[in-house]
This record gives structure tokens, sequence and C-alpha cells, in this order.
């Protein structure tokens, strides 16, 4: 049995129970057979030498580093050599023979391939080693474990590693356990387990130490080399290849911790860019997000906490899926408020949103002396981000991002905004720019001919601030007078639409916006709350009347069986899926039609596509028993 604890991108915090004993993952198996040093503080084994006592055994079926297991597989008689002491538990999970496609697979289409693809879906075993040719649902074999067993060789080239990655996810599905043997090296493994994989194997943390590799996070140390670590193994003084390995075993476990960790508070592709210290790792990081970046996206949320926020770091974070995602819908589902046809680039600020940091207050002051400020649209240009237009300030990445600020750009950087600025602009069809924007004149080439340029060698100096204002007070006159409640009402449709798609506008028709702090409260104008726009959580959260608004205009509904939802929604309850859904997203709850509440997704819609049990939705409102949902 299979539970997920937590979710970040396409890795899992798990709990994997087999018989009595549970291995919590992502983990290490360590390998454990006669004539190979012993590591007894792991969780888990992979064993050809029978069970170890009160931890989760694996039982080797035979592979390239353990030999066949005395242990018999379940669903064969034991063996008379096995012991009491050695028997396997009924339900333990046995490794089959591998490389191990059924005969026929091989050959293709025809009467061979169509037996032994029968064979393969009606497998019973808990574990099923997949390589080369396999079908693309393999999910329905009922395996709870597949074997990738390409991927040591794989590794070796990133590129088809990803492929071949990304090809397993997809058969397999979502709420499958997936283990690399001959992978598992300490700074390999954020990398690994942001892939989607959860159990890997102790060999390369052996073959390490018979090379005299003391094996660290980023760094391998002579194992001659003393005071590099204080974990028990290196305090003993022992520098032997038992000794190493001990060390490397030690040295695995604590990054697991750690990774298992980042999981959990939604950090853990921080965690990977901290970890980029070997080439191929960071070739199949690339792949992952320029190649694959449409399946990958769908498991990243949607939003998180403000306080645990974003850290793009470097060259890496340029590609995240978060980040290219917001860039996308930026552009292709975002539109500026109506009113507003005059553009003003702004420059970022450290603190977020924006709008609170000193900087943009005084920005907003100056705006404020054009003479008809809601005519003036204010979007920021930053990296890794590209373009924010400011309604979009406390959405998730843009309102919680850390980037490093030194006043340089490097050739990439410079590409990416010079791409997105132009885009955005061609798109939006403004009548005037102005760009207040200091030290990023290779913009020029996104920028109308006709644009204007204010920034200076400072945009917050009062000759450039006062530039702006004339230019823009220029720049608005003759256009329609923009009251406050009009402009907040379409900045308002705007985010709406970016969140729920084209149909959210129909939540921001005569609606009307009160601020809190850094927060908004959206109503109908006669005080009937829609929604709440909160920053901690950087989206708009619905009340059911701004739901109703919504309904069967979005694909952010998730279809449930007749049932009155309160508290959780589980999988055996959902029927259908919306296809725009990601972890995090604010869904409707419906049955025929019929609004059941409105709560946030726990699970992208793939997930739920492929998944019979779990958490789907967390609800926040819900008819009663007495209600009707129209």
């Amino acid at each position: 049995m299979i539970e997920v604890l937590a979710r970040d991108g396409l890795a899992r915090e798990m709990k994997w129970t087999a018989g009595r004993i549970s291995l919590p993952t992502p983990n290490i198996l360590f390998l454990r057979s006669k004539g190979l040093p012993h590591f007894d503080r792991g969780e888990g084994f992979l064993s050809s030498d029978g069970a170890v006592e009160g931890k989760f055994t694996l039982f080797s079926g035979g592979s390239w580093f353990l030999e066949r297991s005395n242990v018999a597989s379940p669903s064969v008689a034991p063996s008379p050599l096995a012991t009491p002491a050695s028997a396997a538990d009924p339900s333990s999970p046995v490794i089959p023979p591998f490389p191990n496609i059924p005969a026929g697979l091989e050959a293709g289409p025809g009467e061979a391939f169509a037996a032994s693809l029968e064979g393969f879906r009606s497998s019973s075993g808990m574990v099923l080693p997949v390589t080369g040719v396999y079908p693309p649902d393999i999910h329905g074999t009922g395996a709870e474990l597949f074997v990738f067993a390409g991927a040591l060789e794989n590794s070796f080239r990133p590129r088809r590693f990803a492929e071949e990655l990304v090809r397993l996810k997809e058969a397999a599905g979502y709420s499958r356990l997936v283990y690399a043997p001959g992978l598992g090296e300490p700074s390999h493994l954020a990398f690994l387990a942001y892939c989607g994989i959860d159990l890997f194997d102790s060999a390369p943390l052996l073959a390490a130490a018979g090379q005299g590799h003391k094996l660290l996070p980023g760094w391998r140390a002579s194992s001659a080399e003393r005071g590099v670590c204080h974990c028990p193994a290196c305090e003993s003084g022992g520098d032997g290849p038992e000794a190493v390995y001990s060390h490397n075993c030690y040295t695995a476990l604590s990054e697991l911790r750690l990774v298992r960790s980042a999981i959990r508070g939604g950090r853990l592709r921080e965690l990977v860019e901290n970890r980029l210290s070997d080439a191929w790792l960071v070739a199949a990081l690339r792949h992952l997000d320029s190649r694959h970046y449409e399946f990958c996206e769908r498991f990243f949320p949607v939003a998180r906490q403000a306080t645990s926020g974003m850290r793009a770091l470097g060259r890496a974070s340029l590609t995240r899926p978060e980040i290219a995602r917001f860039q996308k819908r930026v552009l292709e589902r975002y539109r500026r408020p109506r009113s507003a046809p005059v553009l003003l680039l702004l420059p970022c600020s450290a603190r977020k949103p924006y709008s609170s940091s000193l900087s943009h207050r005084t920005f907003r002051g100056w705006i404020d002396r054009s003479g008809n400020p809601g005519a003036v649209h204010e979007v920021v240009v930053t990296s890794p981000l590209g373009v924010v237009p400011m309604e979009l300030e406390s959405l998730y990445p843009a309102g919680s991002y850390d980037v490093p600020v030194s006043g340089d750009w490097d050739e990439t950087e410079m590409r990416i905004l010079r791409d997105q600025l132009g885009r955005f602009i061609s798109a939006q069809r403004y009548q005037g720019v102005v760009c207040h924007l200091s030290g990023m004149d290779f913009l020029g080439e996104a920028l109308p001919p006709t644009a204007f340029s204010t920034g200076g060698q400072r945009a917050t100096a009062r000759a450039s601030v006062e530039e702006m204002a004339r230019t823009l007070s220029e720049l608005v006159r003759g256009l329609p007078k923009v009251n406050r409640r009009q402009a907040n009402s379409e900045r308002f449709s705007s985010l709406s639409r970016f969140q729920f798609g084209p149909g959210g506008e129909a939540l921001a028709e005569g609606c009307e916006l009160q601020r809190r702090s850094n927060d908004w409260r959206v109503t109908d104008g006669r005080r009937t709350q829609l929604a709440l726009l909160q920053h901690e959580r950087g989206l708009l959260s619905l009340t059911m009347d701004g739901a109703r608004r919504l309904l069967g205009r979005t694909g952010y509904e998730v279809e449930i069986g007749d049932f009155k939802p309160s508290g959780t929604v589980f999988m055996p309850g959902v029927l259908k899926a919306g296809q725009d859904i990601r972890p995090g997203d604010e869904v409707l709850v419906t049955h025929a039609g019929e609004l059941r509440g409105v709560g946030v997704a726990i699970m992208s819609s793939s997930e739920m596509e492929c998944s019979r049990k779990g958490a789907a939705v967390r609800m926040r409102h819900h008819i009663s028993s007495k209600e009707g949902g129209r």
C-alpha cells in the first residue's frame, strides 16, 4: 500500500507498506549479501541473504550487483534452503531478475506481442522491471514498484535519461513507486527525487568506497583525508574500504532527510540547484526543463506560501517550470485593463509585493500627478519572470521570489527579457509606452520606436520621476477619465482571467475592491463577498457566491458523485477533473452542473486521472445538506 504524504512537483514523500513494515520514501535500499560490507543503520534493504530483522526488506531476484536471492518469490514455494530466520513474509516484495522484458514485446506488434502484452498487464507481482519496449499503460498491471532498469546506463546520456524517465512516468502514473538501481550518490539524491524517483541503492556508495572516495554533497574527498566529516565512521578513525563505505552511507542518509524536508517545505528545486555539481545533472535538468516542460509543469503547484517563496539564484532557475508557466500565461491568458492604453515600465524591488516598497510608493505618488492615473498601466520588468503586470504582483511566484541583484545582466537574461517584453507589448496594443528603467538599455530592441525613456541614471531620482510624470501627463491628455472604481474593477478582471482563463472575467462584473494591507476583498457592490486575494497565499480564494459566477465557464471544476462534500474530497468520489487544474489551484466542486463547494486542489488533474485513492480537494466552502447548489 502506498500513501502520499507530501508533494513538490514530480517528487513525493510517501509511505510504502508491504506486510507489517513500512518504508518512507525517498529512500536508499542498502545492499545485503554475503561478501559485501554491512551497514545496519538504513531503513530499507535489498537482500539476497534473507530478511533484515525489523527492517523493510526487498529480496533480489538477481541483477548485475546481487546474486539471486535464496528467498523465494511469494508466488513460488519457499526454497528448502531458507531457514525460518531468513524466510520472506508472503507479502514481502521481490525484485525479479532484470532486464526482464517478457518475450515477444521486443518483436513489435503481432500475435506474440499481443500475447506478451496481456501477460504483462495481468502480472500480479508487486515489483515490475521495465526497460526497452513496454506498454504505454503499465499502471494497469497492479504493480506498486517499477524498476527503471536502464537508469544507470542512461545517466551517462542525459538527454536519453530525461526521455526514458518521462516515458516511464507517463506510463506508470503518479501514484506508483520508481526504483533506479545503481544510482544513489549523495550529490544526486535531490535531483533523482525531483525527477519522481523514489528508491535508490547503495551500489554507487560501495563503488566509491572501493575507489577510496568519501562522498559528500557536491564533493568527493580522498579516504586518507581527515577532518572532512563528523559521522560515526569518520570519528572512529578508520580509513579502510568498510569505514569509507559506512561514511558514504551516513552521508547519503543525512542527505535523504534533507531531501524529504525540502519536499515537505516545497523547496526541493532550490536544493537541486544547490547540488548541481556534476555535468550530467546540469544537462539532464536542462533537458527536463526545456524538452519536457509540458509533462513536468502540470505537477508543480500554482501557489506557495509567501513565507517559503522562491529563490532564483542562478542560470538553472531561469527555466524552472513555475517561471516558464508564469511567462506563458502572461503572454497567452493575460489581457490589459481596457481603459489603460499607456504602458509604464518600472523596475522591480527587493520587497514584495512591489507596491509595498519605498520605490514603488514613490512611483505611485508621481503617477497620480499625471492627471489620469487610471489610464496608466504599470508593468514591472524583472528577471527571471520577464514582465509582471502590477495586478499580478501578489500571485506566485511574482509575490515571493528573491534574486541576487548585481546590476549586471548575462546574455541569457537579456534575451529572455527582450523576448518577453517584445511579445507582451505586441499582444496588448498600447497607444503609448514609457520606459522608466535604468541600466537596461538592452531592452531597446523590444520597445516601439515611439517609446519614451525616463529612467535616467537612477529611476528613483527626483529628476527622473519628474520627467516620468511630465511624459505620462502628455500621453494621457485627451484620454477618457478613468475613476478609481473602474480602474480597480478592470485590473481585477485581468487578474481573474490570468488565474481562471478567459471565463474568469465573469467574476469581476460589477465588482468592488477593498484593500486591507497587502490583501484585497472583492464584493459584488452590495456587500456580498465574492473572493479574497491574500498575498500570503498568492491566489484568489472564492466564496460560494463567487464560484457561482464561474460555474461552467472555466477548466477548474472537479466533478464528484452525488454526495455533499465536507472537509476533504477523496479520489473514490471524483468522477472527472478539468485539464487546467494544478496543485494549489482554486477549484469548483460540482455534480451534474450543480455547485457543491469550493476548495483547493491537492493533486493535479493528471494525477487525479490515474489515481484511485488519496485526497483530491481540500474543501473551504460547501453546501449544507438542506441547500441546493444553483
